[in-house]
């Protein structure tokens, strides 16, 4: 609680620790704060502090108003396609640092139980798994971001993403690309900005649906990434 630690803009006393310099300053100057809690925890080989803060209403960023509405589809080949016709391509971190994850993997399972070996690199592993989530939140976070402050109406799909999981071909790309985080991110930022977030029923066709006259190809193949409309 807030009488059990004292922070400065770059430093933070905590109990039986000490004094601790921060990576990070304060986001708000401390007199404007009221602090109320915090969180010590740690991710591989770092330690981090969360701090839990009343502020007053006008100290918070402002954003300019925008008109914008989009509609966005997630996938795996290109991670999301905006209605606008913007394409984002995920950085893949997990296929990327797979070969190097293995190799840890295979090294730490042949090492002795509770030897150094063992322990070394049971550290390397959960940096590097730190370091793939970063770069994972990083993207998100920067996108979310773009789409936030460029529309004022939102529109997504409600995916089931647990059942997808169950295709074991698919599984670790979609668990790779992290749609669930990108909509929680979305959402949270939509409601600072004033953003309206839509959210369309998991049945919803909108695949197979034609943007220009809203007719619905009845049979529509994964493979064809483009169709042209036999409607209009």
């Amino acid at each position: 609680s807030n009488d059990q630690a004292h922070i400065t803009n770059n430093h933070i006393k905590l109990p039986l620790v000490g004094r601790v310099k921060m990576a990070d300053r304060l986001r708000y100057r401390k007199k404007d704060l009221k602090i109320l809690s915090y969180t010590i925890s740690r991710t591989a080989d770092k330690y981090y502090v969360s701090i839990n803060f009343d502020i007053k209403d006008d100290l918070i960023k402002s954003y300019p108003t925008k008109l914008n509405m989009v509609g966005i589809d997630v996938g795996i080949k290109t991670f999301t396609v905006e209605s606008n016709g913007t394409k984002t391509v995920s950085p893949k971190p997990l296929n990327k640092k797979l070969k190097k994850l293995k190799r840890i993997q295979r090294k730490m399972s042949r090492a002795t139980k509770g030897s150094i070996r063992k322990k070394k690199n049971k550290k390397k592993l959960a940096e590097l798994h730190s370091k793939i989530a970063n770069i994972r939140k990083d993207f998100i976070h920067k996108l979310s971001r773009k789409i936030v402050n460029e529309n004022a109406i939102i529109c997504f799909e409600t995916l089931d993403i647990p059942e997808m999981l169950k295709n074991h071909k698919l599984a670790r790309n979609i668990d790779d690309a992290a749609w669930g985080m990108l909509f929680r991110f979305i959402e949270y930022k939509a409601k600072q900005t004033g953003s309206i977030v839509l959210k369309c029923d998991k049945w919803f066709p909108s695949s197979k649906t034609c943007s220009e006259c809203m007719h619905v190809k009845e049979k529509l193949l994964l493979s064809e990434r483009e169709f042209i409309c036999e409607h209009c």
